[in-house]
């Protein structure tokens, strides 16, 4: 395995050929090119989760 980047922490540095870069709504602090009308637009999302009042047999 070809270990392509380094990725550097207050903990150590970690050496990997792939790096997956998680983050939320302000990543544009942290990747000035994910700022702007073109990279991440913040947005509020929301989920709820209920049950149904019927069976799913009854569900059209």
């Amino acid at each position: 395995m070809t270990h392509n980047y380094t990725v550097v922490t207050n903990r150590g540095s970690i050496l990997w050929s792939r790096v997956v870069y998680a983050t939320n709504m302000h990543a544009s602090y942290l990747l000035a090119f994910l700022a702007g009308p073109d990279g991440i637009i913040r947005t509020r999302g929301q989920v709820l989760a209920t049950r149904t009042s019927v069976g799913t047999d009854q569900i059209v």
